[in-house]
């Protein structure tokens, strides 16, 4: 492909996987005691602390033709170990780390050890928050809040701005361990689908600062990664302060790694005995061994009657070169999807399969898929059909004006489901938006609107409103979702409605309640809001804590309390006025980018 070299693999932004404990026998916990306890209930509000009940906006429910599915990220990172584990004793846990396998002490010199001041990847000049963004703040009620969220979010825009957020430089809030803080970060990136910026936040930690609360969040985010060499420096203190069997195995893989096939020999043995990990978990800690330096183990991984699926055997999986049944992953959460894009020891099909899914989460910026399938045209074992996918793209990037429209309307049609055709919207964002308008007047330009706001390419799309109709989707998405000054009035919701094909006349409900959030509806909003049977201004526990949230200039709360609002599987099932108190209160706080983009995607999806 000629764009291939033009489009460097870029993760907006920079990107804990767990996964349900489900043995092939009757699994035993690997938490501590407590771990397992239902969470304290939420404190009561205060006037300065936001009801934290208030923080999950009412249940969505997924449609009646999708199931509901097990997730693989449960409450609890400490969920993600070996399945058929048992517990070990006092005893059992100090003969397995005696004094002959102690550790080598390295010390870091005092001007190089990081503060837990501040901590964070990106800045505000790199698309960032401000540092103090948190600071002050009731540390307890947003740790509650982040806990509470479903992940992954229904928004791409919701998903891009919360990593810009989790991803900032910034300092822990009140009354809670910096170290902590950093966890509830990395866990709740991860649920998103955000495994590689998961990882890169874990790092920003010295070893000898993690909490206990780091270190179970850590285990899961090498894990999604495949990074076995990457728990290794956390290992030893890991396995002693945690009482957790997967970092006692992981101690035992990075002997291995290390070229101590002896010592990781030795280490194995006495987990098997204190059953450490049995079944399919053994096997690929053996194989994991196995393939560390001078490792001479032939292990066969037999996947027939093994029923679950964690963070172990994904991570040991994708590290050692098992490829795992489909059936794992397709009862999985969208949010495996992006894991497996992000990473590089997938095939370039599996991972072109799993692109669909992360592109349409926000997980995979516009750029990065297209490299991704650039890589695949130059890749000698790409299949068919995703050849085929890839040269209708390099058509709708270099071929003549109505080849490249032709290419694009090719590429929308080819998916079969929401999130996949709308993932193609992403893939073509800057093919549409190399287009003259003046060229198209007679040519229905409602997806290349569409494609061109998926990537944030407003100051293009605005460009196409004098060859929008009034009333049609590429009308809408530009009204709302640029800096246009022109006003939306009940003339023009009549045009939209009169157009709009959507079940219940969803876009029109979310074409007012983008309106009115943005402060560009010309007219009486409660007028037009019993016309249409839509209640935007219905008031909630989560509607309140939102607008207390603006009230106190708590930008941070309300990113988080807005994708609180944006949970479930589908667009249709997020309420009206969700979307007018997200817009309304990004808004206030700054965010106007941000919130025109979520109402553009709101009218787009709905």
């Amino acid at each position: 492909m000629k764009y291939s070299h033009k489009y460097s693999l870029l993760i907006l932004a920079g990107t804990i996987f767990a996964l349900p404990a489900v043995s092939q026998d009757a699994p035993e916990s690997l938490l501590p005691p407590g771990f397992d306890d239902p969470a304290p209930p939420p404190p009561e509000p205060t006037p300065e602390t936001p009801d934290a009940s208030n923080v999950a906006p009412p249940p969505v429910s997924q449609p009646r033709d999708n199931p509901p599915q097990p997730s693989l990220v449960p409450s609890r990172p400490e969920d993600s170990g070996p399945n058929n584990v048992k517990s070990t004793s006092n005893s059992e846990q100090n003969s397995a780390i005696s004094e002959e396998d102690e550790p080598l002490r390295y010390i870091v010199p005092t001007a190089k050890r990081r503060s837990l001041g501040v901590v964070g990847v990106i800045n505000e000049s790199q698309g960032g928050f401000e540092q103090s963004i948190f600071k002050e703040r009731d540390g307890e009620y947003l740790t509650r809040l982040m806990k509470s969220l479903k992940a992954p979010f229904i928004s791409r825009w919701g998903t891009i701005v919360t990593r810009r957020l989790l991803m900032s430089k910034m300092a822990a809030p009140n009354g809670v361990d910096g170290a902590d803080w950093v966890a509830e970060r990395s866990w709740l990136l991860l649920r998103m689908g955000e495994s590689v910026n998961a990882r890169s936040l874990v790092q920003q930690v010295d070893a000898r600062q993690y909490s206990n609360r780091l270190y179970k969040v850590a285990m899961p985010v090498f894990l999604a990664n495949g990074d076995l060499a990457g728990f290794c420096p956390l290992a030893d203190s890991a396995a002693r302060k945690t009482d957790d069997n997967s970092w006692k195995m992981s101690r035992v893989i990075c002997l291995s790694l290390s070229g101590e096939q002896s010592r990781a020999t030795s280490l194995l043995n006495q987990g098997r005995r204190g059953q450490w990990a049995t079944g399919v978990d053994y096997l690929l800690a053996e194989k994991a061994i196995g393939a560390g330096t001078n490792g001479r183990r032939a292990v066969k991984i037999e996947w027939e009657g093994v029923n679950g699926f964690n963070a172990w055997r994904h991570g040991l999986s994708i590290a050692t070169g098992v490829k795992p049944p489909e059936r794992f992953y397709n009862i999985s959460g969208r949010h495996v999807r992006s894991w497996l894009v992000l990473a590089p020891m997938i095939s370039v099909n599996d991972r072109i399969i799993s692109s669909y899914a992360a592109a349409a989460a926000g997980t995979l910026s516009n750029m990065a898929m297209v490299d991704l399938f650039a890589s695949a045209d130059e890749d000698e074992d790409t299949n068919a059909q995703t050849r085929e996918l890839t040269n209708l793209l390099n058509r709708a990037y270099t071929g003549g004006l109505e080849e490249r429209i032709l290419a694009m309307n090719a590429l929308w049609d080819s998916r079969d489901n929401e999130f996949s055709r709308y993932s193609m919207r992403v893939l073509t964002a800057r093919a549409a938006a190399q287009l003259t308008p003046s060229e198209l007047e007679n040519t229905d330009i409602d997806a290349l609107v569409s494609s061109m706001m998926t990537a944030g390419l407003d100051i293009q799309a605005k460009k196409w409103l004098k060859f929008a109709n009034v009333g049609t989707s590429a009308w809408a998405q530009i009204m709302v979702g640029t800096d246009i000054e022109e006003a939306i009035t009940s003339s023009h919701i009549d045009d939209f409605y009169s157009q709009d094909n959507s079940v219940s006349g969803s876009k029109t409900s979310m074409l007012i309640a983008a309106a009115a959030g943005l402060n560009r509806f010309e007219g009486n909003v409660e007028e037009v809001s019993d016309q249409y049977d839509v209640d935007i201004l219905k008031e909630t526990r989560w509607s309140d804590s939102i607008n207390k949230a603006v009230k106190r200039k708590d930008k941070g709360a309300v990113i988080l309390l807005s994708v609180a609002g944006l949970q479930g599987n589908s667009w249709n099932k997020v309420p009206a006025f969700h979307v007018y108190n997200i817009v309304k209160a990004l808004n206030a706080v700054g965010l106007n980018a941000e919130a025109r983009m979520i109402a553009a995607e709101a009218i787009d999806r709905a």
